[in-house]
């Protein structure tokens, strides 16, 4: 006896599984970039308020580096601060608002929100790049 024949109904749900695993697209920004990123922005939050909190001295001439900008230079240093959190929020809505118009689930929004406020630009660009991707393989097929 021969097998049955595939119904169309499974050529459907394959076609809808494609579509809903466009819709749940989600991949982490390059590590090592992530946790310097993350590292960075700790230690500029400790300088701007909280230096006293950590060993300036121990950390060499990026420590004297640091020690002088904070006692000469504090206000334009919370200043840059605000301005990366900022910079940081205003990608982080960037990037929601392209995982919603590719019609990406609330939740995988939600993952590249989180994603993009907390490690910024390796993110966004990690998204962008795929939705350029898509569009071309969309661009092909049609």
């Amino acid at each position: 006896m021969a097998p049955p024949a595939p119904s169309s109904r499974k050529r459907v749900n394959v076609k809808e599984e494609a579509k809903t695993d466009e819709r749940e697209f989600f991949q982490l920004a390059p590590l090592p970039l992530s946790i310097f990123l993350i590292f960075l922005l700790i230690l500029y939050w400790f300088v701007c308020y909280n230096v006293d909190a950590l060993p300036l001295q121990a950390l060499g001439p990026v420590g004297k580096v640091l020690a002088y900008l904070a006692s000469n230079y504090l206000k334009a240093l919370r200043l840059g601060f605000r301005f990366a959190i900022m910079v940081h929020l205003l990608e982080a809505g960037f990037a929601y608002r392209v995982c919603r118009r590719m019609m990406f689930s609330r939740l995988t929004s939600f993952k590249w929100l989180v994603q993009t406020f907390v490690v910024g630009f390796p993110s966004l660009g990690t998204l962008l790049r795929y939705r350029k991707e898509r569009e071309l393989r969309k661009n092909k097929s049609e």
